[in-house]
């Protein structure tokens, strides 16, 4: 059964701008939280040992404007034609303007939002049962720090690399071995406070992340079972958990 996302019935601490998908990611956020709340009360003995970050969601909606109004579906075409380079490609992504619209609601996140953030991709057809894009689109963090204006252009920035993500090599790569189309994808953004500390020297970051399966697809001696799961745990805000270098 197709988990449905009634938008007058969000779990708490999310809130979605615009209109279209959400994406894989925020889906399953939304799954998450939701399965621990039931008509406002915590289903968690201590809510306060299992928690979610604030999390915003830009919708695909907003994607598609970005796209039309700034003509990047040509240059992206034009890219896997060999008529522009890579970095030309990433220079319009970056030089493009995003919907004024969606400006206004960072601008408002910002006014009440001054912890450090971390932008993440939230595609069309990330998450799904057939394909995962495990970690092949990007992730930031901003600092959030500075003026009204620095603070909205660090904002405004990372969701352009992530929007330009959706088109980078990784992704060509992954989309051309399980022949899915580019067009086909969409990219919605997740926006998350960071968890953690300050830490000295302005530092902010949790002692540890991590990521877990439940199932162990990768057994390193005979007696592993597989179906235990396995969890990958790192110091840190765990880059190093997720990331493929």
């Amino acid at each position: 059964m197709e988990f449905q996302i009634d938008p007058d019935r969000l779990p708490s601490g999310v809130t979605i701008l615009g209109e279209g998908f959400v994406g894989g990611k925020a889906i399953g956020l939304i799954f998450a939280a939701s399965a621990m709340e039931f008509d406002g009360e915590r289903l968690v003995s201590r809510p306060e040992l299992l928690a979610f970050p604030d999390s915003t969601i830009v919708a695909t909606g907003y994607f598609d404007t970005y796209m039309e109004k700034n003509a990047l579906e040509d240059t992206v075409q034009a890219k896997c034609d060999l008529a522009v380079s890579k970095m030309e490609m990433a220079q319009r992504f970056m030089t493009a303007t995003l919907p004024a619209k969606l400006v206004n609601e960072l601008r408002r996140l910002l006014r009440t939002e001054h912890r450090p953030l971390a932008v993440r991709s939230s595609s069309f057809l990330e998450d799904n049962m057939k394909h995962s894009f495990a970690g092949i689109y990007q992730s930031f963090f901003i600092p959030n720090r500075g003026s009204d204006s620095a603070r909205l252009e660090q904002l405004e920035t990372a969701i352009k690399l992530v929007y330009l993500s959706t088109f980078g090599d990784n992704a060509r790569e992954y989309r051309l071995r399980h022949r899915i189309k580019w067009r086909e994808e969409k990219m919605g953004v997740l926006i998350q406070n960071l968890i953690g500390l300050e830490h000295p020297d302005r530092l902010y970051y949790p002692l540890l992340a991590g990521v877990g399966f439940s199932k162990n697809f990768y057994p390193w001696a005979p007696g592993i079972d597989t179906d235990a799961g396995v969890v990958r745990l790192v110091m840190g805000l765990g880059t190093r958990a997720v990331g493929r270098n």
